[in-house]
């Protein structure tokens, strides 16, 4: 699982950077870090409780249509506003632990049941890995942004 891997990742490609910078679009109108990580809380929280909802059973609503990504990672910069930094690396770190536990408890064999996601037959854990895979695209960003930046 590359959930792990995905957070230190993370951690590194934020490290040393202060609030007014992570504050900053990374480009004229476009997020900030802020947002990013306001973007990953929101997403990686939403795989979990998919994931959870599906394993206990329930049928929990698909993937929102992309049409609606805009609204909902605009709704999660705005939740996530007044909360500092670290207060958003504590809520990413839950939801990683959270979702170690969830893959804990659904255990080895579990972890490779397939279900038919969006038309696609998907392993669980290849839909978490999905998902870390997603934050890891958004390091390399900020990797990038950092390199072009000097910082």
């Amino acid at each position: 699982m590359k959930i792990n891997e995905a957070h230190e990742e993370l951690l590194k490609s934020l490290s040393g950077l202060d609030e007014a910078t992570l504050s900053k679009p990374m480009t004229p109108g476009k997020w900030s870090i802020r947002d990013m990580l306001a973007h990953l809380i929101y997403w990686n929280q939403w795989c979990l409780e998919y994931v959870r909802e599906r394993w206990a059973g329930g049928t929990p609503q698909g993937f929102p249509t992309e049409s609606s990504f805009d609204q909902l990672n605009k709704e999660a910069a705005e939740q996530w506003a007044g909360h500092s930094p670290e207060q958003m690396f504590e809520e990413l770190d839950r939801i990683r632990r959270d979702t170690l536990d969830l893959i804990k408890e659904i255990g080895p064999e579990g972890i490779k049941e397939k279900w038919l996601d969006n038309g696609r037959e998907t392993e669980i854990g290849q839909f978490f890995d999905s998902f870390a895979g997603h934050q890891l695209y958004h390091c390399k960003q900020i990797w990038e942004w950092r390199a072009a930046n000097h910082f």
